[in-house]
């Protein structure tokens, strides 16, 4: 008869490093640096609040020959935009007796985890300073789009934390979202900084709810013909949105070489992939062999636009023309946000309970902001699209 051992005394092992969540990198590190010469400018701060001023372009013309220029000069105008900073941390607890006894190195697990958590935060506080609006002119805070969440169809914001709406932000704030008055003000001060759908009178009511309910899967999925449309309404704006990367032009002609940056979530990304355009333009002009997009699925370029997918980027649930959802893309130029930075996220540690819990975690002191000058965002087009889920 054979001997039968009982299933408590069989031997297990447990892995010593504990399985984590796939994390990706940030669309947005490439972009990101100090200087002027960036969409996301980083900016060290001395204070809470850190300044930034903005002198415009004269306008008007010269005076002719003998006029006097003396009491026909031009008043210089200069607007400023506050960063404030504050301080953000996020801790995990355990105890002596859990991470000695457990299978796995739990102290490594909860501080890989704890910078995970960093990295997808400041990604999301990305994204909702770029949804944010201004309903003034004046320097100040910008207000909350919407709150962000996760869906069987991807990240999405849902009616229910719109319009003046309480939610918590990813920061631990409680705030009122934009009212829908707020954002037709927002818009009405850029209207050459927000395109819905295909046309640009879409806008026309300038009342934004009107114009998102104008959108629809017909006419208004992303598209080529929308991307050059961004690119000359920040080429034509006032003041105008500069392009973050400017190169020499290598062929006959010279010149400069202008760049800007379109940033969107998988839905608008999917259609514009299949582009006929785009596509056409990524297997006839773009290098040949694996690393062409069209086996890679990496970003695209077209007419002197860099489109990135940022997978997190959410849609507007039923805004659009027959309840379609809408989704949101940003071209960005040069110093479209600033992330001010007061204490750069270190590692934290605390013992309590005579050294039986610890605590780890980590600390910063910054801020991400859409730059807005005189009521204008400063260096960025909104762009709203249809943006129907996968079937």
């Amino acid at each position: 008869m054979e001997t039968t051992v009982r299933t408590e005394l069989y031997d297990q092992k447990w892995d010593r490093k504990a399985i984590e969540e796939y994390q990706r990198e940030s669309q947005f590190l490439p972009f990101m640096g100090a200087g002027m010469n960036k969409p996301i400018t980083v900016r060290p701060m001395e204070a809470k609040t850190d300044n930034i001023a903005f002198v415009p372009d004269l306008t008007g013309t010269f005076v002719n020959g003998n006029t006097m220029l003396r009491g026909n000069e031009t008043a210089s105008q200069a607007y400023h935009e506050q960063v404030t900073a504050e301080y953000l941390r996020k801790g995990t607890l355990f105890t002596k007796r859990e991470a000695n006894f457990s299978g796995f190195d739990l102290r490594g697990a909860s501080k890989a985890v704890i910078v995970n958590f960093y990295k997808n935060a400041n990604r999301t506080r990305i994204i909702d300073a770029l949804l944010s609006v201004r309903a003034s002119a004046s320097a100040g805070d910008n207000l909350y789009y919407g709150l962000i969440e996760s869906s069987s169809n991807g990240p999405v914001i849902n009616a229910t934390s719109v319009d003046g709406k309480a939610i918590t932000t990813i920061e631990g704030v409680g705030v009122t979202t934009a009212t829908e008055a707020q954002k037709d003000t927002w818009l009405t001060n850029n209207p050459d900084r927000v395109l819905f759908g295909s046309l640009r009178s879409n806008a026309v009511s300038l009342d934004h709810s009107t114009a998102l309910g104008i959108i629809d899967t017909t006419d208004d999925t992303n598209r080529a013909s929308q991307i050059s449309m961004l690119k000359r309404m920040a080429k034509q704006a006032s003041p105008r949105i500069n392009p973050f990367r400017v190169g020499k032009d290598t062929g006959q002609g010279g010149g400069n070489l202008e760049w800007f940056l379109y940033l969107v979530g998988s839905r608008g990304f999917r259609d514009l992939q299949s582009d006929p355009e785009i596509r056409q333009a990524d297997l006839e002009a773009r290098e040949r062999g694996m690393s062409n997009p069209a086996f890679t699925g990496g970003e695209l370029l077209y007419n002197g636009v860099i489109i990135k997918e940022v997978e997190e980027m959410p849609v507007i649930v039923a805004a659009g023309a027959a309840s379609c959802d809408v989704g949101v893309g940003f071209l960005l130029g040069n110093q479209a946000l600033a992330h001010g930075v007061y204490q750069e996220m270190k590692s934290i540690a605390d013992l309590t309970d005579y050294e039986f819990r610890q605590g780890l975690g980590t600390e910063c002191a910054d801020v991400f902001k859409k730059i807005f000058f005189n009521g204008k965002q400063h260096g960025v087009v909104t762009h709203y699209f249809a943006a129907s889920a996968d079937a």
